[in-house]
């Protein structure tokens, strides 16, 4: 049986630069929303809903959140 291992903050922070390099290069037009979102393994709508996120919000967008109630 396999152990997942925990989340660290390391990991988190090497994912966040994948991510930023990723939409920085889509956002120059070096990639494709096809291709962008491919790398990041997610589906090309919630690439985009990211998109928009980093594009508002910057950096800070790309963390992971935990799961919980929606502020109205």
């Amino acid at each position: 049986m396999e152990t997942t291992q925990p989340r660290h903050r390391r990991a988190d922070s090497q994912l966040v630069t994948l991510k930023q390099t990723v939409l920085d290069q889509h956002i120059d037009r070096a990639l494709s929303v096809g291709q962008a979102s491919g790398l990041l393994k997610m589906h090309p709508k919630a690439f985009l809903r990211l998109k928009g996120r980093y594009k508002r919000e910057g950096k800070d967008a790309l963390w992971p959140k935990k799961p919980g109630p929606k502020k109205n």
